[in-house]
C-alpha cells in the first residue's frame, strides 16, 4: 500500500494520477504502516516505511542534509525509461543529477528534484509543448516511480492498461455512425436522429 501525502488543493490531481498508476494507495494516515509513502519534500510524514518518495524543486534542509543543486526550469531528464520532460523548475544535484537515494534515519528514501504534482498538474490541465508531443510523459512518471518502489524490493501490485497477451487495448465510448444522414436512409440511425432532434426542440420549446 502507497499512503500518498498531498495538500488538499492536490488531492484531485493525486486521484487521477493513481487512474494511470492502477495500484493499492490511500491518502496518508498518522500511525497507519505503508511500504512506500509518496510525499512532497516540504511535508514529509514523521513515519518510516520501506521506501519513501519524497519530491520537490527546492532544498529542504530537514532533507536534504547539505545537499547542494542547481535548480533550472523546462529540463528533460534522461532516465532509464526515456526522456522526461520537466515543466516546471527542478533541482540538478551536484552529487548525483534529479534523482538522489539518501539513507535518512526513517529509512530508504528516494529524493526527486521536481514537484511531481506541479507536473501532473500541468499536463492534465495546460497540455506539454508541441516538441514534446511524441513523448508519453505521465506514462514516463508513472514508470519511474514503479520502478524506483521495484528496484527498492517492495511488492508492487498493479492492474496492467492491458489485457494479458495483447499489444493494445480499444475502448469505443460512443456509436460511430456515417456523418452523412441520407446514406442511412431509413435504417435506425435515421430513426434515431430524428428522435433526438424532435425531441430537443421540444425541450427547448417548454423551456
Amino acid at each position: 500500500m502507497i499512503g500518498v501525502a498531498a495538500r488538499e488543493e492536490d488531492c484531485w490531481l493525486v486521484r487521477e494520477f493513481f487512474e494511470f498508476f492502477k495500484t493499492p494507495w490511500e491518502f496518508y494516515t498518522p500511525g497507519s504502516h505503508y511500504e512506500v509513502i509518496l510525499a512532497p519534500a516540504a511535508q514529509a510524514p514523521p513515519q518510516g516505511a520501506s521506501l519513501v518518495i519524497l519530491f520537490g524543486s527546492e532544498l529542504f534542509p530537514a532533507v536534504d542534509n547539505g545537499q547542494e543543486a542547481d535548480r533550472k526550469e523546462s529540463v528533460t531528464l534522461t532516465l532509464d525509461q526515456g526522456q522526461l520532460p520537466i515543466h516546471g523548475f527542478c533541482l540538478l544535484f551536484k552529487s548525483g543529477g534529479a534523482i538522489l537515494t539518501l539513507n535518512l534515519p526513517d529509512g530508504p528514501t528516494v529524493r526527486l528534484g521536481y514537484d511531481l504534482y506541479e507536473e501532473i498538474r500541468t499536463l492534465l490541465v495546460t497540455g506539454q509543448a508541441e516538441c514534446h508531443a511524441e513523448i508519453p510523459t505521465l506514462d514516463l512518471h508513472v514508470e519511474l516511480l514503479r520502478h524506483l518502489i521495484v528496484k527498492a524490493g517492495v511488492p508492487l501490485a498493479e492492474i496492467p492498461p492491458l489485457p494479458a497477451g495483447h499489444p493494445f487495448s480499444v475502448c469505443l465510448t460512443h456509436d460511430i455512425d456515417h456523418p452523412l444522414l441520407r446514406n442511412h436512409r431509413f435504417d435506425h440511425t435515421a430513426f434515431g436522429f430524428l428522435q433526438r432532434a424532435t425531441f430537443g426542440s421540444l425541450k427547448n420549446a417548454l423551456s
